[in-house]
């Protein structure tokens, strides 16, 4: 630490004529290291500064979640874990997703006033979101890589209005959130005497 701040000064004063070591001073003992303003430029030792620096935030952060590929090629991170009941097959299901064709944005329901109500197995969403559905629970979302097999295949899907044209085999990005299970949720009243 000692070091890095006799440099930090160093490189702020824009001299770089010595720097000490950060042992003690003592009589014969006393370490020095010279450099010389032509052999070590203000410049280079800037970028060797930042570069070591960039090592060591980059070492310092959390991992991301790793991806996992289903048998299909569905590939999924989960970025927020759920608690909450799980989708099976026939349940009606309340979802939120936003779905990227590289950087043009294709579908999104993220902060739409409502969710998009789905019957779990109708086939009415794309193959790679229908089987991410029938793999989580109430809260889960999850970042979504769709190849195109389990995406628009090999028709694709002509451009529409404000969305462009997606060609065959076409990889996708999806993130999609599992807001709700109504008829599941504990938030849900029954009434058994209505009178």
């Amino acid at each position: 630490m000692g070091r890095f701040l006799l440099l930090a000064m160093a490189l702020l004063s824009g001299r770089v004529a010595a720097l000490r070591t950060h042992r003690a001073w003592s009589g014969a003992s006393r370490l020095r290291m010279q450099l010389s303003e032509t052999q070590l430029s203000r410049k280079s030792l800037l970028t060797g500064a930042l570069q070591g620096s960039a090592v060591l935030l980059a070492a310092s952060l959390p991992r991301s979640a790793s991806a996992t590929t289903t048998e299909s090629g569905l590939e999924y991170t989960v970025l927020q874990a759920g608690n909450g009941a799980a989708a099976e097959p026939g349940d009606i299901v309340c979802v939120r997703f936003l779905g990227k064709y590289k950087d043009y944005i294709i579908d999104n329901l993220m902060n739409a006033p409502q969710p998009y109500f789905y019957r779990v197995g109708s086939g009415t969403l794309l193959p790679g979101v229908e089987e991410a559905i029938k793999m989580m629970k109430v809260g889960d979302r999850w970042q979504l890589t769709l190849p195109g097999k389990l995406a628009f295949g090999q028709q694709g899907k002509r451009a529409s209005p404000g969305k462009p044209a997606i060609p065959p085999m076409a990889t996708l990005s999806y993130e999609v959130f599992l807001e709700s299970i109504p008829g599941k949720d504990d938030e849900v009243i029954m009434l058994d005497d209505v009178e």
